[in-house]
């Protein structure tokens, strides 16, 4: 859920950045898990460490504000 929400998100910043429709219909995203999650060594009370993959014009500002917002308000 987490990656498909990303890639719509990445979607929405291109069009909103007006790229062209090339790269608005290939922009997408992926969360990579790391440290013990993504090893598999994880505990019940583990907190998750992902590393979010997007393209370059998805800025620090847009994922910490725009995708925060979004995926609070989700009801998946």
């Amino acid at each position: 859920l987490l990656n498909e929400a990303l890639s719509d998100f990445v979607k929405r910043v291109a069009i909103k950045k007006e790229m062209s429709q090339e790269i608005v219909e290939g922009a997408s995203g992926r969360m990579l898990p790391y440290g013990s999650f993504g090893l598999g060594v994880h505990g019940r009370d583990s907190d998750i460490d992902l590393c979010c993959l997007v393209p370059e014009y998805v800025t620090d500002n847009d994922f910490f504000s725009d995708f925060y917002i979004e995926i609070s308000q989700r009801d998946d």
